[in-house]
């Protein structure tokens, strides 16, 4: 599992940038598809909760020896 979320990890964090962006939520990252017809944003609530997990998240990936620079301005 560890390994999963190693290889994962920078999927895990753009996709959890997107949803605080205000990204569908179930949108596919990286798969050239932006907009889905029938997808709901994210809901105020879901943002709220997001926004106090990933500092967690970014820091138990770092402490995993994953590097999280590019989400430094976010963990603070």
């Amino acid at each position: 599992m560890e390994e999963h979320f190693r290889q994962c990890s920078k999927h895990i964090l753009l996709a959890c940038k997107a949803y605080l962006e205000e990204a569908p939520i179930g949108c596919g990252f990286g798969d050239g598809k932006t907009e889905h017809e029938n997808q709901k944003g994210t809901s105020t609530g879901f943002k709220l909760m997001l926004s106090k997990l990933f500092p967690k998240l970014v820091e138990a990936f770092s402490d995993k020896g994953i590097d999280c620079s590019q989400f430094a301005e976010m963990h603070k």
